[in-house]
């Protein structure tokens, strides 16, 4: 699901036996001059494929910033 320009949302499956469909929302929050980004990633199957998905977003959202520093 897309809302422009606000909020996008979609499906996430692990190649894994015991992954089910997971659910990420990214939303778009206008912060005066800024966009606060929030993701919210839900219905992940154990406590260590929920670590390595923080540490997935961490890295990617550290590389949106740098991205987005540069312009």
């Amino acid at each position: 699901m897309i809302e422009p320009p606000s909020r996008l949302t979609y499906t996430w499956r692990l190649d894994i036996p015991q992954a089910g469909i997971e659910r990420v929302s990214v939303s778009f929050i206008p912060r005066d001059s800024a966009t606060e980004v929030i993701v919210t990633h839900e219905r992940i199957a154990t406590p260590a494929a929920r670590t390595r998905h923080e540490s997935g977003w961490i890295g990617c959202l550290a590389g949106l910033a740098r991205f987005s520093e540069a312009l």
